[in-house]
């Protein structure tokens, strides 16, 4: 049959979306699977939406801390060896969670696994995306069979990967072994990317395996999604989280520190170019100069006055493709 699997869904004021979340993983459960609902601090009768189902479902309800805070107490209260993770207002795609189990009952040194996900837009059409990044990265192709099915799998190691890319992952499609999930991977302190603080520090413990298959779809509506932020705080918050789990793993920057301030230099030239954006030259020149330690580039961009900084970033664009 498998490994046992928790499922948890984090759900804040979605009392009218709730239901076919539960739905679609009660859908796929297996006997010795179990559903978690941690409640937010809801205030519009999602608890009572939740009761509906009785002991097919476990709530928890708890005040208002935000996502990863309630994914955090989903992790603790789990009882099952695999946990998986699915948002209160999107779906699982039929076959999910027995392929991907599949692939962890397979695969027993992997930590790890995620796949595709589809986009439903507002008239309830699909869009099917593509992750922007080359999976041979992370592992040659491999051919699976998974119970009746055969799939391309990439497998590898990600730690360094993640920090590289940058996010990538859609939380829905990921199964993660519990015993490789440190105490509270979901970061508390930025209002985005507390899920890719998660992941790397699970994939800093082992393999991780991408299914070359769509397997969830995220679902379009007119209220505002579990994680809601500007360009800005996506920069600043990226930021903070390649300081906060890379930046402070000592043994990684033993072996890693090139490749680490590379990457903390191209968050903080990417944060300047949107503080130049938004007409904030002065800041923007901090972190161009911060980011000169390790950039030749972002070293002069820092020595230009801030009058003249949007002008000459303009100027060494142009150079830079007539170069290329």
């Amino acid at each position: 049959m498998g490994s046992a699997v928790s499922v948890i869904i984090p759900v804040f004021n979605r009392a009218s979306l709730i239901g076919g979340a539960i739905e679609s993983a009660l859908e796929q459960t297996l006997p010795g699977d179990e559903v978690i609902v941690v409640d937010d601090g809801s205030t519009d009768g999602t608890p009572d939406a939740v009761r509906v189902y009785g002991d097919r479902v476990r709530m928890i309800e708890q005040s208002n801390g935000g996502a990863g805070a309630a994914r955090n107490t989903g992790i603790a209260e789990a009882r099952n060896p695999i946990v998986a993770f699915l948002d209160s207002d999107d779906r699982w795609l039929p076959g999910k969670l027995d392929l991907q189990r599949a692939l962890m009952d397979h695969m027993p040194d992997v930590v790890m696994c995620f796949a595709e996900e589809a986009q439903q837009k507002a008239d309830e059409s699909l869009t099917h995306g593509r992750m922007v990044w080359d999976p041979n990265a992370l592992g040659v192709p491999c051919q699976l069979q998974l119970g009746s099915e055969t799939v391309t799998c990439h497998v590898g190691d990600a730690y360094l990967l993640f920090m590289q890319l940058g996010p990538l992952i859609q939380t829905n499609t990921v199964l993660m072994r519990r015993d490789a999930i440190p105490p509270a991977p979901f970061a508390l302190n930025v209002k985005m990317f507390e899920e890719e603080a998660a992941f790397a520090k699970v994939a800093r413990n082992g393999r991780l395996a991408y299914l070359d298959r769509e397997v969830s779809v995220t679902c379009e509506h007119g209220g505002a999604r579990l994680t809601d932020a500007r360009t800005m705080v996506e920069a600043a918050d990226w930021l903070t989280v390649v300081e906060a789990v890379w930046g402070q793993d000592a043994a990684f920057l033993k072996t890693h520190l090139a490749e680490y301030n590379r990457a903390f230099a191209a968050c903080l030239i990417a944060r300047a170019r949107l503080y130049l954006s938004q007409g904030e030259a002065v800041r923007a020149r901090q972190d161009f100069r911060r980011a000169g330690q390790f950039r030749w580039s972002a070293r002069i961009a820092s020595l230009v006055p801030p009058g003249l900084l949007g002008a000459a970033l303009d100027l060494f664009d142009k150079l830079t493709r007539f170069i290329r």
